[in-house]
Formats: C-alpha cells, structure tokens, sequence
C-alpha cells in the first residue's frame, strides 16, 4: 500500500501535467483574461489535484491528512473565540448573556462568558468530529469511493460557481481538477 509520500509525489506530478496543458487552452480561448484569474487558477487547479491526491486517507486514524485536519479543527476552536472577542464582541455578549443567565453568573464579563462558552462549545464539536469520522468511515470506505470523489468536484464546480471570483468556464476544470486527484489516490491504490 503507499504511503502519503507516494500518493503526494503522484499528485504533484498529475497536478503540474493538469494544470501545464489546461492553463494554456483556457488563455488562448479567452476565459482566463487577467493575471489574478490566471493565478487563482493555477492555484485552486493544482492545488485540487494536490489535496484531494492525499485527502483521502482521512479516513484512517493515524494518517497524516487525518492529523492535520485534526489540528486544523482544535486550532479554529481555539482561536475563533479570539477573533470574535476582537472583531464582534457583540456575538460574544450574546451567548455570555445566555450562558450567565443559565449558570446564574453576573459579575464576571459576559465578553469573557461568551468566549469561554465558545472554546468549550468549539473542542466540543471538534472531539465530535473526531469520533464522527471514525464511526462512520472505515478506511478504504465510502471515501474511497468513485461517487464520493465525484460529488466533491460537483462540490468543488458548485462553490467556485457560488462564489463568482473565477470565469465558469475554468471553474469546470478546476472541479475536474479535484475529481482527478481522487482518482489518482483510487489509482495509487489499486496498482500499490
């Protein structure tokens, strides 16, 4: 079976062939006009190829793309209760507000509540996700799958869509782009 090193030195090359023949056309037929969309392109393109090259292996326990999004969720709920005690302490006032009214907790500052509550709430959540990965995948499961690596282009078309900042005609590469590096971790799998 190969490792992370094996499916990432794979995608890598996949994804700079992808992006090598497709950014050429898409310039020459006029959809990537500007700089900035020429390099969002290479980036979400190549980078679609890279991630989902080596995402994968999410679904086993001691993996590395499992590690990093495990650090990656305690970081975000660890730090959102600080970004919003510095940018919208309004938020925070409201849930300290409830959390001092249930736990009968009015001298200390509802700011302070809030984000306590949020940490609390956020490692919470983030223990749950842990334990939801592990009980409803099961390595070489439903995320190994050639329908779960096809939504997540149809996922990956539909956000780039919604989110407008690149011409449709080079979001469908870029969906193409994710789809193909999960076909790529399937192929290293199957020949490993």
């Amino acid at each position: 079976m190969a490792g992370f090193d094996g499916h990432l030195k794979v995608a890598i090359v996949v994804g700079a062939l992808f992006t090598a023949y497709t950014l050429p056309k898409l310039i020459a037929h006029g959809v990537l006009m500007t700089l900035e969309h020429r390099i969002l392109y290479l980036v979400l393109a190549f980078g679609g190829v890279v991630v989902f090259g080596v995402l994968l292996d999410i679904d086993v326990w001691s993996s590395i793309p499992r590690r990093l999004f495990g650090k990656g969720i305690l970081a975000v709920a660890t730090v959102a209760p600080l970004y919003f005690l510095i940018t919208e302490p309004a938020r925070l006032y409201g849930i300290g507000s409830l959390a001092a009214t249930i736990l009968s907790i009015g001298s200390v500052s509802t700011e302070v509540i809030g984000a306590v509550t949020l940490l609390v709430l956020g490692l919470g959540i983030a223990k749950t996700i842990g334990f939801g990965l592990d009980e409803l995948t099961d390595h070489r499961g439903l995320i190994h799958s050639k329908e779960f690596v096809i939504g997540c282009g149809l996922i990956a078309f539909l956000g780039l869509w919604q989110w407008g900042e690149l011409p449709t005609l080079a979001a469908i590469p870029v969906a193409v782009a994710v789809t193909l590096g999960g076909i790529v971790h399937l192929s290293v799998d199957a020949v490993s």
